[in-house]
């Protein structure tokens, strides 16, 4: 399976609009002409539709969605992982579906014990972005006192109850996605939705990683390659949004029903030997 890996050219963080030329003596050229084909540079902003030397587009304005600038054969497997794919909405609806019905005895236990954990609702909702940024509402057990304010979940974190720590160490917080899943919202496999406002280094992750907004190709996952890497819960810098988000689109430039089945086979064993989910 090809592995992407991110270069100057598809990540950009929050610094002031410059080209900077690598390979010249000569001050760093701010008004770099539309449309024209890059000489071996270093491009850290413009809001200039560009071209780099192999002539794929690059750093679109920050007013529009981003986009990786990708070869077009790279463009058509993507085609093939949209929201409506018929194959991959047929595997999620039907396995989600048996599941919900298997679990549900357990899921009415664990519902009961987020119940006695303390005051709140059983069910945490949150708003989250979608395939092509449509938002959707997205389900989780309650694993935190109740009105808590919004922030990543840290290493022992007095916000989070007894109970909820034991459904985030296991992920069973997350089976109630399932109904996300069988209403369409979401897919078993694909990038994990983060909230909107999540901030990395005191920036929201999509403006620290330019490559985040190909996320939203495909509908958001309750697993992903990203979770069974071990790339999940609290993300402390940059650099480790930008292994998530390599995944990620390693995951979108490799799709087939295949991958999705083995993700899902190796979600579990991923599961148990995680050790930083808190």
């Amino acid at each position: 399976m090809a592995r992407y890996s991110f270069s100057v050219f598809n990540n950009i963080k929050k610094i002031p609009p410059v080209w900077v030329n690598s390979g010249s003596s000569q001050a760093p050229n701010t008004e770099g002409p539309p449309g024209s084909i890059m000489p071996p540079i270093l491009l850290a902003y413009t809001t200039n539709p560009l071209f780099d030397k192999d002539g794929y587009q690059i750093s679109p304005s920050r007013s529009e969605s981003f986009a990786l600038a990708v070869p077009k054969s790279k463009r058509r497997v993507r085609r093939l992982l949209q929201p409506a794919n018929r194959s991959k909405r047929a595997l999620d609806f039907v396995i989600a579906l048996t599941l919900l019905v298997l679990l549900m005895p357990f899921l009415l236990f664990l519902a009961a014990l987020v119940r006695l954990s303390g005051p709140g609702p059983i069910i945490f909702r949150q708003q989250r972005i979608g395939a092509h940024r449509k938002p959707f509402v997205l389900l989780k057990f309650r694993t935190m006192s109740h009105d808590s304010e919004f922030s990543q979940a840290t290493i022992d974190d007095p916000r989070v109850t007894v109970i909820g720590r034991i459904l985030r160490r296991s992920s069973f917080d997350e089976f109630v996605q399932l109904v996300n899943v069988v209403k369409g919202e979401m897919s078993l496999v694909g990038p994990r939705p983060h909230a909107p406002e999540t901030q990395v280094e005191g920036i929201l992750f999509e403006e620290a990683v330019l490559s985040y907004q190909e996320r939203y190709v495909t509908k958001p996952g309750i697993t992903g390659l990203a979770q069974i890497r071990g790339q999940r819960g609290e993300t402390r810098t940059i650099r480790e949004l930008e292994e998530r988000v390599a995944s990620d689109i390693e995951y979108i430039e490799n799709w087939s029903i295949w991958l999705d089945l083995s993700i899902l086979l190796k979600t579990i064993p991923a599961l148990l030997k995680q050790v930083n989910a808190y």
